[in-house]
């Protein structure tokens, strides 16, 4: 059944915080696949056309699925649209200064190469490679459950291991957080025991 207008609106405003980290985590993975057949444009690019493009109707919401699944598939449809578009260009590579010369000008065709679909690689991951992802989105979203259980939710502890799973840094995460070096070092302790635990409790068969 397709959503009205305002079904939409309130969906995508209802999606949580960690549902929304899991769209950029995907469009993430995607436009890092794609490489330079991304053009220049970041997950967030993909994610917010997604977005727009529900909010438009030109990418229709059935109510049968969540609106989370939903936007994972136009993410997806879009950076395949936007990759097979690029793939259809000609690249050139680029022409070095040093040998824009007036005795080599007759050379420059021998020297800029042009590059054809065929020398990127897919934009889509195989099916295989679908399943993978999908594992391992399983695997996270089971750790980042227990690791708050254990850490105790909302707690620094939690809050430094969630910007860590998104690649921020020792230091990003002291400004960000605004502790000092001796306070990260405490709570990335805390994260590695928790994280021991875990393991040892998923080999026991106990998670």
């Amino acid at each position: 059944m397709v959503a009205t207008q305002d079904e939409i609106r309130r969906a995508i405003e209802a999606l949580s915080l960690e549902e929304r980290k899991s769209l950029m985590w995907l469009a993430r993975q995607l436009v890092a696949r794609i490489g330079v057949l991304a053009g220049g444009r970041e997950d967030e690019d993909f994610v917010h056309e997604a977005i727009e493009a529900t909010l438009a109707g030109s990418r229709l919401w059935n109510k049968k699925y969540s609106m989370r699944d939903h936007l994972r598939w136009v993410i997806r449809s879009e950076v395949s649209n936007h990759a097979q578009h690029h793939k259809s260009q000609r690249y050139q590579e680029p022409i070095l200064v040093s040998s824009l010369n007036a005795e080599h000008e007759e050379d420059l065709d021998n020297e800029v190469r042009a590059k054809t679909a065929d020398d990127f690689p897919s934009a889509l991951p195989s099916p295989e490679e679908e399943l993978e992802l999908k594992r391992r989105e399983i695997i996270l979203d089971k750790i980042k459950r227990h690791m708050a259980a254990l850490l105790g939710q909302h707690s620094m502890g939690e809050k430094v291991f969630q910007l860590q799973i998104e690649g921020l840094s020792g230091p990003e995460i002291c400004q960000r957080l605004k502790i000092t070096k001796p306070q990260y070092a405490i709570y990335n302790m805390q994260i590695v025991r928790t994280t021991s635990k875990i393991r040892k409790r998923n080999l026991e068969g106990l998670l």
